[in-house]
């Protein structure tokens, strides 16, 4: 792309593939003609991202050598491993006939592995960003990039090329501030984080939500106690947790609905396009539930898809839904609510860290997670 230069190097305008002009201030984008031409008139044409949209999934099965049979990626010889895998992140991602796992390592160098479906075989690939951390919150695009929160940044890395972009920052609009647990939608172009205070002493508390959306940074105030907020995958609509309550944010207008905690509230959950699935423990008796965000929120429009206390995790990929309990991962028909038993995943004891929160790639078509067999944990592949 053609770039001009200022003489202090500190500037840089550039202008994109798809024709349009981003000023870049040390290498983050500070301006570009799309977003300039969108606010001052409405028939501007389309914003555009700087970043490029991931291909869609393919719906292909992959090949497997044994149906059923998870996939035992790591042994005692990789070393200590963090338990940081949770349900709406994936932490695998489908290469061909090849699937590309990461997970968090005890000296702060996430790893990753390669592995070969029909045969079991797995490559160990080390450690493939310049990133440190547990690895929790990073998570894998449909493209085969990774997402990662980097103190005031959200990134966009590459763990096979080495490219490296900021996805948006907010040292200048939120200064002293830090960004966790992000989500992204399914075309790279609407992302939301939890925006916490950087304190000197104890915990840094939540404040707000930042979305980022064509281009623009959104800040919202927490109005309670914040849990954490999810963009859901169509980026349509934002899902704030506070206060045991559910702020759904309709990006498009701004439109705020409230959902209750007596009214249905969900807890632990995903979210698939236009819809959050996930535990509701009111009204009585708890339930595993599916609300159509693009509807009415009223308890006759919520879906019970089956009763539950301690429901564990769910996770939405590719038109598919995944349930983690206690002893087992199932698939739940989003319809009907019909749970279908895949494994028992042999999990050891009931602390946090130690249940089973498994997650789907980006297609929805392997499931990855980490069990404690009560000596050490390890990570799993299942072909679906």
């Amino acid at each position: 792309m053609p770039e001009i230069t200022s003489d202090d190097g500190r500037y840089v305008l550039a202008v994109q593939s798809d024709r349009n002009v981003v000023v870049y201030d040390r290498g983050r984008p500070v301006w570009d003609r799309w977003s300039y031409e969108a606010a001052e008139a409405a028939t501007s044409p389309p914003l555009g991202e700087v970043l490029p949209a991931p291909p869609e999934p393919t719906t292909e099965p992959l090949a497997r050598g044994s149906a059923g049979r998870p996939i035992q990626v790591t042994s005692a010889s990789d070393g200590d491993l963090v338990p940081r895998m949770y349900s709406y992140w994936p932490n695998a991602w489908i290469d061909g006939d090849t699937v590309v796992v990461f997970v968090g390592h005890a000296d702060g160098r996430p790893r990753f592995f390669r592995v070969d479906p029909p045969t079991g075989t797995v490559q160990r690939l080390g450690p493939r960003v310049p990133y440190t951390g547990t690895a929790e919150g990073w998570y894998w695009d449909a493209a085969g990039w990774i997402y990662l929160c980097d103190g005031p940044r959200l990134r966009r890395v590459n763990p096979f090329d080495g490219q490296d972009q900021v996805v948006f920052d907010i040292s200048d609009t939120q200064p002293g501030c830090m960004l966790w647990q992000a989500h992204s939608s399914d075309d790279g172009q609407t992302h939301s984080a939890t925006v916490k205070r950087i304190v000197s002493d104890g915990a840094y508390p939540a404040i707000g939500t930042m979305v980022f959306r064509k281009g623009r940074q959104e800040y919202l105030s927490a109005r309670g106690a914040l849990d954490e907020s999810q963009v859901t995958p169509d980026g349509a609509f934002l899902i704030i947790k506070e206060d045991d309550d559910n702020r759904i944010v309709t990006l498009a207008t701004g439109e705020e609905r409230m959902l209750r905690d007596a009214d249905g509230a969900v807890g632990h959950s995903d979210c698939g396009p236009g819809i959050v699935v996930g535990e509701a423990n009111l009204p009585e008796p708890g339930a595993c539930v599916l609300w159509n965000l693009r509807q009415p929120l009223t308890l006759d429009r919520r879906r019970t898809l089956f009763t539950t206390w301690n429901m564990g995790y769910v996770s939405l990929r590719g038109g598919r839904c995944l349930h983690s309990d206690a002893t087992h991962l199932s698939l739940v028909d989003l319809e009907s609510g019909q749970r279908t038993p895949l494994v028992a995943h042999g999990n050891v004891g009931n602390d946090y860290d130690s249940r089973v929160k498994a997650n789907l790639d980006p297609t929805g078509r392997v499931a990855c997670y980490m069990t404690n067999d009560g000596r050490r944990f390890d990570v799993w592949l299942l072909a679906l």
